[in-house]
């Protein structure tokens, strides 16, 4: 992947800033990754989730249709 970005949002209790997390709102925390060889790694790991999260409620029934493009 070329120029990958990820935004992470993070929803919890005393997240540490030094990891690059910034404070949004309430208990919420993002951070911007942009077109890295890290950004990548995790994009490309959380389509991997996905897919097999879509293949899983096809496979039940549980949504008629779903694709995913990458």
């Amino acid at each position: 992947m070329k120029n990958a970005a990820l935004r992470l949002k993070i929803r919890g209790k005393n997240i540490s800033q030094k990891f690059g997390f910034t404070h949004e709102h309430d208990d919420v925390y993002s951070k911007s990754i942009l077109g890295d060889k890290e950004a990548n790694i995790l994009i490309k790991g959380n389509l991997q989730v996905v897919e097999k999260s879509m293949k899983l409620y096809r496979k039940n029934g549980l949504w008629k249709s779903c694709t995913l493009n990458t």
